[in-house]
């Protein structure tokens, strides 16, 4: 059960359309989609993703009393068996094999048979004739042998060594810790000729901390050494108090993470989140005995709403009460710099007053991140917020009371900021994840030689673009050349769309998959040849790269662990 549904203030779930069926809809075919905004409810069915938001959920019923289960004979729920990629690929020589062996048979039954009539048509002894023991024998051999060449041809033993060679395989990937579910996956990844995988934590640790800073009207990015002085932002920094305590009442009020007890180290743990943990552990480093603050956030300074976190819009927002004001409320943004930064429109100098925050200084503070920040690898996250009195809150809550315009209702609470800074989480890449990467493109890790490569892996991620290059560039996906030789090798998900031109999704009824018609393939095709990187990417664009490869025949993988990615994998 979805209970946001029955708070009018803020809906927080967004819920995928589900297929509902109608009168027996499983045994004749017939479905129709359930649309959460056009006609809402607070059940969640069989194949109904949640694409946002958050909510309490009570599973009501499982097994044979679901609605799939009712509605569908015990028939229709056996998955018919089918070949594996190496079962058609064995079946297909078998074939092969066995009609050159049929060939081969003929022809050597019919040239002995020549040979045989041949010889007793033209014998000089009496006693061979053309009817008698003898030829009749001679036939006899000739068609047994014929049927021997048949029965050695057939590879009886081909599928037995194959079996036996993918046995020890598994068991080898066993002792390594690697989980299969699938046979049939392990036998297509043999064959691809795509693979694009996330960055965070598919290429990366997924472990992030605070490695660099931006702060309001500074010209400057400040370096964190988190490990030789972590506490460098409390103790060293030379700021004003006040503005420090802006910024961590910022992090504190728009996150989700919870705080968990560690038994035996006897600390406090971060979980949640990779993005969050990263930022509520900077303030742990810093000394801030994060718990309590918790415990007073929610106890004086109570959430009223949330817009969650929009993969398109790539921001999130929350409006709290303000602590020992009961007229005013605060909005705290945070999200992706080139999201949030436009949206301010002042910022605070070092002793906390207000300054202009223009189109200049936006452009020098965007720049500033891309190269300092991001340049580094560093994932760029901007902070922002605002204070408005709790009446005009109450007016905006009436004012889009039915949710039917979006964009509006956060176009209220997300404009006239004020920008307060920008953080670079530090995500180390995995240790020697160049080898994998390299024996995936090239089939060896030798750098001395040069080869084409065998797989095309590209890099496919939300994250900020020249994040993206740094980490691209470090795991071995790109070289340096590769991204000053060509302009379509990194683009953002906008950059994307717009080079591949219009198109449209559909449903195909013969293959029961969603697929997508290009007004120029040319176009689509010539960008899938020469794009690696594809950054701010949105389950839209992961969805149209890999549906349009397959399209074209190609045989795709796809790694990634997070919701963005869901589309993409299935």
């Amino acid at each position: 059960m979805d209970q946001s549904l029955y708070n009018k203030k803020d809906v927080l779930v967004e819920k995928a359309e589900s297929q509902v069926n109608l009168d027996g809809g499983a045994a004749n075919g017939r479905f129709e989609p359930d649309n959460h905004k056009n006609n809402p409810d607070n059940t969640l069915l069989s194949n109904s993703n949640v694409m946002r938001g958050e909510g309490r959920a009570i599973v009501c019923a499982v097994g044979r009393h679901t609605v799939l289960s009712r509605n569908r004979k015990a028939q229709q729920l056996v998955i018919k068996e089918q070949n594996t990629e190496l079962e058609e690929r064995l079946e297909k020589v078998s074939k092969v094999i066995g009609r050159y062996a049929e060939i081969a048979a003929v022809l050597c039954f019919l040239t002995q048979l020549i040979y045989c009539l041949f010889f007793v048509c033209f014998a000089e002894e009496d006693n061979i004739q053309l009817v008698s023991n003898y030829t009749l024998m001679r036939i006899f051999r000739i068609g047994i042998l014929a049927l021997c060449i048949l029965i050695v041809a057939i590879p009886e033993g081909l599928p037995l060594a194959i079996s036996i060679a993918m046995a020890l395989s598994i068991s080898n990937m066993k002792r390594d810790k690697i989980l299969i579910k699938n046979v049939e996956a392990v036998q297509r990844c043999a064959l691809l000729h795509d693979i694009c995988v996330g960055k965070t934590g598919t290429l990366t640790e997924g472990d992030m901390h605070c490695g660099s800073y931006h702060l309001v009207n500074q010209q400057e990015v400040i370096k964190n050494d988190y490990t030789e002085a972590p506490a460098h932002f409390n103790n060293e920094l030379e700021v004003n108090a006040e503005l420090k305590d802006l910024l961590k009442e910022a992090i504190i009020s728009n996150t989700d993470v919870r705080i968990e007890v560690d038994d035996n180290h006897y600390q406090y743990l971060a979980k949640g989140q990779a993005t969050e943990v990263g930022m509520i552990d900077f303030l742990m480093e810093n000394g801030e005995s994060v718990y309590d603050i918790f415990i007073n956030r929610n106890r004086d300074c109570a959430k009223l709403i949330q817009l969650p976190f929009d993969q398109v819009l790539k921001r999130k927002t929350v409006v709290r009460n303000v602590a020992n004001n009961g007229a005013s409320v605060r909005i705290y943004v945070k999200g992706a710099p080139e999201m949030v930064i436009p949206m301010c429109n002042s910022t605070l100098n070092d002793n906390i007053l207000t300054e202009p925050f223009g189109q200049e200084e936006q452009d020098r503070t965007l720049r500033l991140v891309a190269e300092q920040i991001a340049g580094v690898g560093h994932k760029p996250i901007t902070y922002a917020f605002k204070e408005i009195e709790k009446d005009k809150l109450t007016e905006i809550m009436q004012r889009y009371s039915n949710r039917e315009e979006e964009d509006e209702y956060r176009h209220e609470f997300e404009t006239g900021l004020f920008y307060l800074g920008t953080f670079g989480l530090e995500d180390p890449v995995r240790p020697e994840i160049e080898n994998p990467v390299s024996l995936i493109k090239y089939g060896h890790t030798d750098p001395g030689l040069d080869s084409a490569p065998q797989v095309n892996v590209r890099m496919i991620t939300g994250d900020h673009l020249e994040t993206a290059k740094a980490i691209a560039v470090r795991a071995g996906i790109v070289s340096p050349n590769e991204l000053t030789g060509s302009d379509m090798c990194a683009m953002t998900g906008e950059e994307f769309r717009r080079a591949i031109g219009p198109y449209q999704r559909y449903w195909d009824d013969e293959t029961q998959q969603e697929k997508i018609a290009f007004e120029n393939l040319e176009q689509f095709k010539t960008i899938k040849k020469r794009v690696k990187i594809i950054a701010r990417a949105t389950p839209e664009d992961k969805f149209i790269l890999i549906r349009g490869i397959q399209q074209q025949g190609g045989l795709i993988g796809m790694a990634g662990d997070s919701i963005a990615d869901s589309e993409a994998l299935k």
